[in-house]
């Protein structure tokens, strides 16, 4: 997804509007039990290895988000023994990967076994694609909470686009980059699955708003307006990101607030008008900037760097 800053305000609302209604109708909680194969555990331990070849490879956030709800969908339908994860877990990336990346980009599928290190072989790989295709249908789920995330950010700095001016050395790029890596993070954390990714994007904002300003409140209480969130909801999911972000010690962004300096004290205690008047001038032409939105990409790679009850066949997949 790409988003310019010259969009007006209709359009954004319309894609905000979309990716609504598309989240209404096609997500769905997933819950894992623990008479599951593969458990909680299993697949957060498969998504933080995803997150490392992710960055070893420099895919695009959008790859990496589609590789893991490819992954989250493809094993709430078939029950995958955990020696196969793996497999599968870098099939779902390669399929990410050749459906959103450029060709120039994505490697051979050989190069690609072997870079990973996923100790899978070449026909394991094409074996476990064409598996995963079949079962969902040749429809692969390539929007994800990453897609929400430059939407929303969008339409914040729209609507309030001196947000980053206290800010030293922050611009919208560096700013998204920054929420962005801990999104990435946050999708290895099984227990966010419960809720719809627009309600985890307006949740990680709420956290990192409240860092930069300490107007933060009504910022959110615009965007859970716009994007019709509970409440409850979003306190809960809060608390989620929050104590997720604080166990892998990214819950604090070292935003550096720009200080403004002191102007000289005055000798001469009586000063004319013409000396208010410039005063005020210099006020007016500083606080008159306004900050222009740059293009946000859909990649800020450049900047970060039904439940079935069939039993997954193996051997038909992998080798022993």
């Amino acid at each position: 997804m790409k988003l310019h800053s010259g969009m007006t305000a209709r359009s954004l609302a319309r894609l905000l509007g979309e990716a609504i209604n598309k989240e209404q109708k096609n997500w769905k909680p997933i819950e894992y039990k623990p008479t599951d194969m593969i458990t909680s555990e299993h697949r957060d331990e498969g998504v933080i290895w995803l997150l490392n070849l992710f960055n070893k490879f420099r895919f695009s956030p959008e790859t990496f988000g589609a590789a893991v709800g490819i992954l989250d969908k493809f094993i709430s339908l078939v029950k995958v023994p955990p020696k196969y994860l793996r497999c599968v877990t870098i099939t779902c990336l390669y399929l990410a990967a050749k459906t959103l990346e450029e060709d120039d980009i994505v490697p051979s599928t050989q190069i690609f076994a072997r870079i990973s290190g996923c100790g899978c072989s070449l026909s394991e790989i094409l074996r476990m694609e064409l598996v995963i295709l079949k079962k969902l249908c040749w429809s692969l789920p390539t929007t994800s909470s990453i897609d929400v995330l430059h939407i929303i950010h969008t339409v914040l700095l729209q609507h309030h686009p001196h947000l980053l001016d206290g800010l030293k050395d922050m611009t919208p790029s560096r700013h998204m980059s920054i929420i962005t890596r801990k999104l990435l993070t946050c999708l290895g954390q099984h227990r966010l699955l419960m809720f719809p990714p627009i309600t985890v994007v307006v949740s990680m904002l709420s956290l990192e708003l409240e860092q930069m300003t300490s107007a933060w409140f009504p910022l959110i209480a615009l965007l859970q307006r716009m994007t019709n969130i509970d409440n409850q909801k979003l306190i809960h999911c809060r608390e989620v990101i929050a104590s997720y972000l604080s166990s892998v010690r990214m819950s604090v962004t070292p935003y550096q607030k720009i200080v403004p300096q002191k102007s000289k004290k005055r000798k001469v205690e009586q000063i004319d008008d013409d000396d208010d008047i410039y005063d005020s001038i210099k006020r007016l032409y500083n606080e008159d900037h306004i900050m222009e939105i740059p293009t946000i990409h859909g990649s800020c790679s450049s900047e970060l760097h039904q439940n079935t009850e069939e039993t997954f066949s193996v051997h038909t997949v992998c080798a022993n």
